[in-house]
């Protein structure tokens, strides 16, 4: 039931049908219908006051399916657990090495059997196409320095899951050149929605240190 004004005067004992009215104008501020259009913004919103997973397919956003936080201890692996499936993922992974090199790939649904397959380039080298790996590989060397990767990608049962990735290594310390990593992968499974991600260290020697994050995000 849509708000609907009225005025009164000084002293005026109001009638059935004006406090119907009031009540009817308290009830449309309760289910929504009695707020008018545009006259919410974004000054309005208080700090994480919209629920982004119950909003309508048509919203342009992307959603957070899973956020680590800055990992406070060290690991070998961040998972997300189970996430929501959603046809367009992005991937954003930071690993911080902790007591030595890391070997930092990507995992789906907690395979970790040669079911990834890339085809990359290291600062700008020869392409090069590696099948029947365990993961999806995202550093330009095992190393001891911090990474940082983005991955999107489409997300469907019945076909292998395609993605693009960037990465991008500290190398030398100070005002040096980054080292990076460029390219294309696949995970072949065609039976299932990614429904899991997890950030892994599978050959370093050391462990995914304090400071590391794991987003997945999906729409």
């Amino acid at each position: 039931m849509a708000y609907s004004a009225d005025t009164f005067v000084a002293d005026e004992q109001p009638t059935t049908a004006k406090w119907n009215k009031l009540w009817s104008n308290d009830a449309s501020f309760n289910d929504g219908t009695g707020i008018g259009n545009n006259v919410i913004d974004s000054q309005h919103y208080a700090l994480a006051s919209v629920d982004y997973q119950n909003l309508g397919t048509d919203v342009g956003a992307y959603q957070v399916l899973y956020d680590s936080g800055a990992q406070v201890g060290t690991s070998t692996s961040i998972s997300s657990g189970t996430i929501t499936a959603k046809y367009f993922l992005r991937i954003l992974a930071f690993a911080i090495p902790s007591g030595g090199t890391l070997n930092i790939g990507i995992r789906f649904n907690n395979d970790s059997s040669t079911n990834y397959a890339e085809r990359s380039e290291v600062n700008g080298g020869v392409d090069s196409t590696v099948a029947s790996l365990n993961q999806i590989n995202t550093k330009t060397a095992i190393d001891a320095n911090p990474q940082f990767t983005y991955l999107e990608g489409y997300n469907t049962s019945a076909d292998e899951k395609l993605f693009v990735a960037s990465s991008v290594m500290r190398g030398s310390a100070g005002a040096n050149a980054p080292e990076r990593r460029q390219g294309v992968y696949k995970w072949v499974n065609t039976s299932a929605q990614i429904t899991r991600v997890d950030m892994v260290d599978t050959g370093g020697t050391g462990d995914i240190g304090a400071g590391s994050r794991l987003l997945v995000l999906g729409r």
